[in-house]
């Protein structure tokens, strides 16, 4: 089996997946399993920890970075 690829997301601040959401992905949605936390930081550290490559994206950049 090749590498899992999906999205984490919190469950706080996300919108759950509705066809809108899926709409708005143009078609993301479909193709990645979509996961949901309610402690984000602690997952992603469990997750580290058991071997798993953590990919990350921003909107914007700290002063410095860009």
């Amino acid at each position: 089996a090749g590498p899992s690829v999906g999205v984490l997301v919190c469950s706080k601040n996300s919108a759950p997946p509705t066809p809108v959401v899926s709409a708005a992905s143009a078609g993301a949605l479909e193709l990645l399993t979509v996961h949901s936390t309610t402690n984000l930081p602690r997952t992603l550290n469990a997750a580290r920890e058991g071997g798993w490559r953590i990919l990350g994206a921003a909107a914007s950049a700290p002063p410095g970075l860009t």
